[in-house]
């Protein structure tokens, strides 16, 4: 059974959406040593979390569905892209594990980078499917 987190949806509570200088909403981290922990992040156009600062830790979050974990609210694109390195992803205990789902195209997505920890996880194509899978690694060449 998925961590019971408060219901804060990102889309009016807890994290505004910020509109990245591309257009594209999203919470983005670009800074280092910071911490998202149980929040419901959904619903955004985009990417649900973008990491491009350093150290960061991604916790206990229901990214792609309801707090529940039971049904989709779906983000439009990946629902963690990664671009840096040093972040931790999840954890060892019930309480650190994020629930990534809703029909993000990929679940995590870590592109061109190194020394990330993903781990204790619950990422699936579908709310409560429990499957470990989805986070894709791509390096430049």
């Amino acid at each position: 059974m998925p961590p019971r987190n408060p219901d804060i949806p990102a889309r009016r509570g807890g994290i505004e959406r910020g509109v990245h200088r591309h257009g594209q909403r999203r919470v983005a981290i670009e800074l280092r040593f910071n911490t998202v922990l149980g929040l419901a992040i959904n619903r955004f156009p985009a990417q649900g979390i973008v990491l491009s600062g350093v150290s960061n830790v991604i916790q206990g979050n229901f990214i792609g569905t309801d707090t529940t974990g039971t049904l989709a609210r779906d983000n439009g694109s990946f629902g963690i892209w990664v671009k840096s390195l040093g972040n931790q992803i999840g954890g060892t205990t019930a309480a650190a594990r994020n629930v990534i789902s809703g029909g993000n195209n990929t679940g995590i997505y870590i592109y061109n980078t190194s020394s990330n920890v993903v781990q204790g996880n619950y990422i699936a194509s579908a709310p409560r499917a429990r499957t470990r899978w989805a986070i894709t690694q791509r390096r430049r060449n």
